[in-house]
């Protein structure tokens, strides 16, 4: 059974209240979705701790489940399996992180 759009949104929620946005109280967060003609573009942003570039990179490119980032992976695999595109990861250290994500409308 194919997955829906919403179980990558909450995958993505997880990652971000359980790793990051609900690991920092009193930081800024939030998720938007911007509707588009064929698509709609999920954004869940924080101003926390941000992460390592090269790490990010590493953990999204290397295939490998070690632990941390395993969500943000799996999320992606399964992103670009079903919509052939997968996270789109913005972060700077000490200024936060926003991670997106394209799902197209069903007709």
């Amino acid at each position: 059974m194919e997955a829906s759009p919403f179980d990558h949104a909450d995958d993505c929620g997880e990652c971000c209240r359980s790793r990051g946005i609900g690991s920092n109280p009193g930081r800024d967060r939030s998720i938007r979705i911007v509707s588009e003609a064929e698509s709609a573009k999920v954004i869940i942003a924080d101003d926390g701790a941000g992460m390592d570039p090269e790490k990010l990179r590493l953990m999204l490119g290397s295939g490998q489940r070690t632990g941390k980032g395993v969500g943000l992976m799996n999320t992606d695999r399964r992103l670009k399996q079903v919509y052939g595109q997968g996270l789109m990861i913005d972060s700077t250290r000490g200024r936060g992180t926003t991670v997106s994500f394209v799902i197209r409308k069903m007709a």
